[in-house]
């Protein structure tokens, strides 16, 4: 029932942005369509309402004070960004900037995931290591135009090539060394409700 709702308005959003896309001379201009407020506004109130509705579900366990809770929340969140003017303008592609590095960092992070599952603990740190000297040795104004690469992607990759971005592979690398695992007993007693 939730994914149909979140798809329906969705859809509606998207239908709306449709409607209102007409370019310049009558024509239709598909940049309206993706630069929209509106959807924008929509695709972020749907991030931070299955963020915090996981979070608060697994909080409280009730499915409907979850939801409640959650559209409150988002609302009021993406309420005060778009008063802010964070989704329109300037702020929209700042956002859209660190959306896109956002994504980054979750395929890398699918990528140790998946190397844990198959190669192991050295194989997981090598390949942790191995993408972080990658986007060291990286420069973004080398792959894209200098106007295809925005202040907010250079930013975020400055900062995870830096002190901090080291800082952060140390630790994960740490994490990945002393985490145990689970024996065939643990396994078989948590698959019985041990």
């Amino acid at each position: 029932m939730i994914k149909k709702g979140l798809g329906f308005l969705l859809g509606v959003l998207v239908l709306i942005n449709l409607a209102g896309a007409v370019g310049s001379f009558g024509g239709f201009g598909f940049s309206y369509v993706n630069y929209e407020d509106i959807l924008l506004f929509g695709i972020v109130f749907i991030f931070f309402l299955a963020f915090i509705f996981m979070t608060i579900y697994k909080v409280f366990g009730n499915k409907g004070i979850a939801m409640v809770m959650a559209v409150a929340i988002s609302g009021l969140i993406t309420f005060a960004l778009f008063s802010r003017g964070f989704l329109s303008g300037y702020g929209a592609d700042n956002i859209s900037d660190f959306a896109i590095a956002f994504g980054v960092l979750l395929v890398a992070g699918f990528i140790v995931k998946i190397a844990y599952s198959s190669l192991g603990k050295p194989g997981s740190i090598f390949v942790l290591w191995f993408l972080w000297l990658a986007l060291f040795f990286v420069d973004p104004y080398e792959l894209f135009s200098y106007g295809n690469v925005a202040d907010g992607f250079a930013f975020v990759h400055s900062i995870l090539t830096g002190i901090f971005g080291l800082f952060i592979v140390i630790v994960v690398s740490a994490i990945i060394v002393f985490k145990k695992k689970k024996s065939a007993l643990e396994k078989l007693g948590k698959k019985i409700g041990l």
